[in-house]
């Protein structure tokens, strides 16, 4: 019974620790670095998922897919370009305006 006991101890103890990063959590939530294959979307893509996000036709799938694969801090800071460029268009825009008059 202790070698039965000793060879389940010794099994769990190679697979609970992750090697890579030394992370016994990493390895048991199957998040480690081979576990995490998030690649980096291209500029284009996030200004397309930014741009149909900030005039409200984003689909669904698309959105998934952008929090799945994406980084947030590239959809934030591009969802904070697009704001502050609209804000300025929309002043020009009223501003033109209402110097013609």
């Amino acid at each position: 019974m202790t070698d039965t006991n000793n060879s389940a101890m010794a099994e769990s103890a190679d697979t609970s620790i992750d090697t890579s990063t030394g992370s016994l959590a990493g390895a048991l939530a199957g998040t480690g670095p081979e576990a995490k294959h998030k690649k980096k979307p291209s500029l284009g893509s996030v200004v397309k998922s930014v741009l149909a996000a900030g005039i409200g036709v984003q689909s669904n799938k698309n959105r998934e897919r952008d929090f799945e694969d994406g980084s947030p801090l590239a959809f934030i800071i591009g969802g904070v370009i697009f704001t502050i460029v609209f804000i300025v268009t929309v002043a020009l825009v009223v501003g033109f305006v209402l110097s013609k008059n």
